[in-house]
């Protein structure tokens, strides 16, 4: 209902927002979660389970609730060039989102290594310190408004 209002009041259709939950949150209470997200979903938000890999989610929990994204969390990514079995976990999540139907961000990206590996696994999005660091509020329109050659940007699109 506050959504509803928010978006109404500022004149934005619901796809131009997407909430993140972390997927710990999500196991925690999944009844009231899958209410939530469902009110949500049929404004129109758009949903991602972000830190994913760390909640214990089952699969049928993935697949039952009404999510568009999944962001696989730092710790598997920025261990990936180092230990075999974090790239193993980041490449089957891609896998999984992928054939889901669901576009996959990867967190903590902090070498161009990294970057072009997920990449050529299929990743969707990549986020991370390489690409850019956090700003505060009054920065952000310099990201909103037309691309200036130089300026990046926290999240990229890592596929076509």
């Amino acid at each position: 209902v506050v959504i509803g209002a928010l978006l109404a009041r500022l004149d934005l259709h619901a796809s131009a927002l997407q909430l993140e939950i972390t997927e710990s949150r999500i196991v925690a209470d999944l009844p009231r979660a899958r209410a939530a997200l469902d009110e949500l979903r049929a404004m129109g938000v758009m949903i991602a389970i972000d830190d994913f890999g760390t909640g214990y989610s089952s699969l049928t929990q993935l697949q039952q609730l009404p999510v568009d994204e999944i962001k696989i969390d730092r710790s598997f990514v920025t261990r990936m060039e180092t230990d075999r079995q974090d790239a193993v976990l980041v490449h089957s999540i891609i896998d999984l989102g992928r054939n889901l139907g669901l576009r996959v961000t990867a967190e903590g990206v902090e070498t161009e290594n990294v970057k072009q590996v997920l990449a050529q696994l299929g990743c969707d999005y990549a986020q991370g310190f390489h690409l850019g660091r956090p700003v505060v509020a009054e920065e952000c329109e310099r990201y909103l408004g037309p691309p200036t050659p130089g300026t990046g940007a926290t999240v990229i699109a890592l596929a076509s």
